[in-house]
């Protein structure tokens, strides 16, 4: 029987060290022990019979063992076929050998064993194999399941079912030499199934149903990662054939990651990763990430081409959540090319100090990759949500930017971009300042970082403040900012503070600020022109009302100051009713602004009041207490002037001029202030009722006013003075002559009255006349 057996067992280098054989009265082979020796392993049979028949040789028909009992005597070794380069053709090769097994007879093992070769570990299982039917079970030292498997081959067509328990396997591969890092598997503890049911038939592998369920905990993390817990649980099918696979996912396959985020911050900073990232993570806690593929995935080695229907990315925290959903994922299999569309639903906290609440983002759109560069085509449901903004002295509720449109990176070019923007403002609020209910910033953005175009408007309220254009290299572009028709009555309804005592009801602005950014951070170091033009305003202004204001001023910036062009008369007035009518006023004015002082300078004041007109050739701010301002006075029309105080009875004709020196700081002052006549004149003082009261109070006030009922003046002559409250004298020379007297007139008269108390009476009887006025037209 030895005789026999040994050629058998001769190809495959296996020796017999022990044979207790003996046949049965029926020729059955009894086996009481047989032992074989092999390189990698030592085999023992034990009670055991082999059923077989001779017909032109030896023919088995079935083995039975009640126990085998195998050690292994060195490491597994597997060699890489160097013929076959793609990994799926070595696979439906093993497949295509295994198909042509054919055993010709039954084996049963009731139970074996098997010892690692570096343990004291011994597995334990059972093994039957009958009409082309292989089933084996495989025990861990614990008794718990580490394989369970079927296989079924029939005209050269397989199909099993395979289970593994994960843990037992991993520690079965390492006592067999398949070892993993010390660190990996000292600190993984992994448990979990995986069950498969395939079928494979003509190089065609059909997995039915594969289920995976696994978890990997560690309490102390491997590579400084700290504690993490990796859970999957997916259930796919899919056809793999020698050049391609195809899978389908069930929905609810998941794959997640928790772990503790600040470890992960301290590995990032350890590996120098940007400061504003970390920071941005840093602000951002999530501890789980949760992976769901969904619907087709397939790989074609071919066209070397990966595509996957929808992929679902979620990290979140206790408090957030974001969400991230690729679809009709295509890439390459370096991913050097890759296309797809994405939608981003996330909350992200942009700053502690600025925003207490995450932004909302919200994401739609495609994602394309080549060799050459990628572009990101965002749609327009894209826009960014900033919620309760706060700053120094500004609150923002809400900020909403909608963009849509293209940003693409060359890697020969670099950035470009192709976008439109809308960032919307809500109820924003600079402390003291303005109060708004909508800002809108509409953006188109076209270029690349070195040669960008912006263009765009800004809207307040409904008001047009602005159009712009920026252009240039984005770290030292030219800007041009402008407005035509900018109405002043409507900035007039914005919710601003301290507002200005203005009642306007026309007037409009035209401005163009322009030039070059070469220094962000501080302004004054750029150089930069602005034309303001201010227009036709008609209405009040701190109780005066005035007709036909225009201004227009040239500003530049340059060498860290601001100065004007010199425009002349670019100031003008059509009229000013303050009790006092100023008409066709005139001025030239320019301004400079240094080392944070203000200076401005009005040139060849003139203007039309009472009759004449009044210049003041400079007018300088901040004012000069100890240098006075001029103004001179050319031909006032005395008349008019009398007509102001409404006094009866008093009559006074010709024309004076003169100089009035003021000395302006808290109040104003005259002093040495010069009046003259131009021209003669007549004065006439009859049935006054004060001059007849003070007339009975002297016999030489009698007599001075009877010389004054008419007095043909030559000589009118004044030396005015005016102090601080407002009280103003008049030292007054006449000479003239009284016809009906027939006498020369020659009177020195010291005129002292309330100049600022006229002027403010006569502004409140102007200002009720208009208001009885007004109610009379409404009761009509």
């Amino acid at each position: 029987m030895l005789h026999f057996v040994k050629p058998y067992l001769a190809p495959y280098n296996i020796a017999v060290s022990c044979f207790e054989v003996k046949l049965a009265s029926n020729l059955d082979v009894m086996i009481d022990k047989l032992c074989l020796n092999h390189a990698l392993f030592d085999v023992n049979l034990s009670h055991g019979k082999i059923d077989w028949s001779y017909q032109e040789g030896i023919k088995f028909k079935g083995i039975n063992l009640n126990s085998v009992d195998v050690q292994s005597l060195k490491p597994i070794e597997f060699k890489k076929s160097e013929a076959a380069s793609n990994p799926l053709v070595e696979l439906h090769s093993f497949f295509k050998k295994l198909s042509d097994f054919n055993l010709p007879f039954t084996i049963n093992i009731n139970e074996f064993t098997y010892k690692t070769f570096n343990s004291k570990l011994v597995y334990t299982g059972s093994f039957v194999a009958a009409d082309n039917d292989y089933k084996i079970h495989l025990l861990t030292p614990s008794k718990t399941k580490a394989l369970h498997g079927s296989l079924n081959i029939i005209n050269n067509e397989i199909d099993g079912k395979i289970t593994l328990n994960v843990q037992p396997s991993i520690e079965f591969l390492s006592a067999h030499g398949f070892t993993l890092p010390a660190e990996i598997q000292k600190y993984l503890n992994v448990k979990g199934t995986v069950s498969s049911h395939f079928n494979w038939k003509k190089n065609l592998l059909t997995i039915k149903q594969q289920t995976e369920s696994i978890v990997v905990d560690s309490e102390v993390g491997i590579l400084n990662s700290g504690p993490f817990r990796l859970k999957h649980d997916t259930v796919w099918q899919g056809v793999i054939g020698e050049n391609d696979i195809d899978l389908v996912f069930a929905p609810q396959s998941t794959a997640s990651l928790s772990f503790e985020h600040n470890v992960v911050i301290a590995l990032l900073k350890g590996a120098q990763v940007p400061e504003y990232l970390t920071d941005l993570l840093s602000n951002n806690k999530k501890e789980l990430i949760a992976i769901n593929p969904q619907g087709s995935f397939k790989v074609d080695f071919e066209q070397q081409i990966i595509d996957l229907d929808t992929i679902k990315l979620k990290i979140s925290n206790n408090e957030q959540s974001s969400l991230i959903k690729l679809e009709g994922l295509s890439t390459s299999l370096n991913f050097d090319r890759l296309n797809t569309k994405f939608d981003v639903n996330a909350e992200l906290n942009i700053s502690n100090e600025i925003a207490k609440d995450a932004a909302n983002i919200e994401m739609l759109g495609q994602l394309n990759k080549s060799e050459g560069g990628f572009f990101i085509d965002f749609y327009p449901a894209s826009n960014i949500i900033l919620k309760n903004l706060r700053a120094e002295s500004v609150y923002i509720p809400q900020i909403k930017t909608e963009l849509k449109g293209k940003i693409e990176y060359a890697f020969t070019t670099g950035l470009s971009l192709a976008l439109n923007l809308e960032t919307m403002v809500l109820n924003g609020a600079l402390k003291n300042i303005i109060k708004t209910e909508q800002l809108v910033i509409r953006s188109q953005l076209d270029g690349t970082l070195e040669n960008m175009k912006v263009a765009g408007t800004l809207v307040l309220d409904d008001i047009n403040l602005a159009n712009y254009a920026i252009q240039g290299d984005i770290n030292k572009p030219y800007i041009n900012i402008s407005m035509e028709q900018l109405s002043i009555p409507s900035l007039l309804e914005l919710n601003i503070a301290h507002k200005p005592d203005l009642a306007l009801i026309n007037g409009t602005i035209d401005y163009q600020l322009k030039g070059q950014l070469t220094d962000i951070k501080d302004v004054f170091k750029n150089e930069l022109n602005l034309q303001f033009n201010v227009k036709d305003v008609i209405g009040e202004v701190n109780g005066f009302w005035l007709e036909g204001l225009y201004w227009q001023q040239n500003f530049e910036l340059k060498n860290q100051k601001i100065t004007t062009y010199d425009i002349a008369n670019n100031i003008s007035l059509g009229s000013l009713d303050s009790g006092t009518p100023i008409s066709e006023l005139l001025a030239t004015s320019s301004i400079n602004f240094e080392s944070n002082k203000l200076n401005i300078n009005l040139l060849d004041v003139k203007a039309d009041a009472f009759g004449g007109s009044f210049k003041i050739p400079e007018l300088k701010w901040p004012l000069d207490a100890n240098n006075p301002v001029t103004l001179k006075l050319e031909q006032i029309d005395l008349n008019k002037i009398i007509e102001l105080e409404k006094q009866q009875g008093i009559i006074v004709t010709g024309r004076v001029s003169g100089n009035l020196p003021l000395f302006i700081d808290e109040y104003i002052r005259i002093e040495n202030g010069k009046l003259f006549n131009v021209g003669e004149g007549v004065i006439q003082i009859k049935d006054n009722p004060g001059v007849e009261s003070l007339k009975q109070t002297s016999t030489e006030l009698a007599l001075a006013f009877d010389a004054l009922e008419n007095v043909h003046y030559h000589q009118l002559n004044a030396d005015v003075f005016m102090y601080d409250d407002g009280r103003m004298l008049l030292d007054t020379v006449i000479k003239g002559r009284n016809p009906d007297l027939d006498n020369e007139v020659n009177l020195n008269l010291n005129i002292n009255y309330d100049l600022l108390g006229l002027i403010k009476s006569l502004r409140i009887a102007d200002n009720m006349e208009s208001e009885i006025i007004q109610k009379l037209q409404q009761k009509d």
